[in-house]
């Protein structure tokens, strides 16, 4: 990235140092950004105040082109997890819910909650599955890593038309500093 912006201000530079060697006596392309031009005959001359308003259009499209860069890099970057499952009808194989980190940061997740829910919008009501023991520690994610629930005899849950009746199965994630986080896994 400094690369970058090294380049775009000695390639700045130098085409500053040409246009003025150069393209003093003609420089007409500039003409309609700047009343520092002075217009002399069929030419147009270069005056001091054409290169303070070509520093200013430079400085400004550079500075445009930053926040730019900066604004992708936070979007980027920012805070994204994914959920899904991979789901068998074996009690003795059991069922798995995959939580994945996308963002480049680390969380850690202090708590989950497996629920089943009816309704919809401001009729939802929720009926716990599963959820994490009082004695489980806190889980670090590491940046685009994956951490797996796996639900298999005792903990399995089913997940067939039957079973659900209608409801949906969703999970609830607390990841410190942030509130808790409510994510569909599986709809019918």
């Amino acid at each position: 990235m400094n690369d970058v912006i090294l380049r775009l201000l000695v390639g700045g530079a130098v085409l500053w140092s040409v246009g003025c060697r150069f393209l003093s006596g003609r420089i007409s392309w500039i003409a309609s950004l700047s009343d520092g031009l002075r217009h002399v005959g069929r030419h147009y001359m270069f005056t001091a105040e054409s290169g303070a308003v070509f520093f200013a259009w430079w400085g400004a499209g550079l500075s445009t082109l930053l926040a730019i860069v900066k604004l992708f890099e936070l979007w980027r970057d920012r805070f994204r997890i994914d959920v899904s499952y991979k789901f068998t009808g074996d009690e003795n194989i059991g069922n798995e819910i995959l939580i994945r980190n996308l963002s480049s940061r680390p969380l850690i997740l202090t708590h989950w909650e497996l629920l089943y829910c009816s309704g919809r919008w401001l009729r939802r009501s929720f009926e716990s599955v599963e959820s994490a023991g009082f004695d489980d520690r806190d889980r670090r994610l590491e940046p685009h890593a994956t951490y797996t629930l796996h639900f298999a005899e005792a903990n399995y849950f089913s997940w067939g038309h039957k079973a659900l009746n209608g409801r949906r199965i969703f999970i609830r994630l607390y990841v410190a500093g942030r509130k808790p986080i409510l994510r569909l896994v599986y709809a019918q």
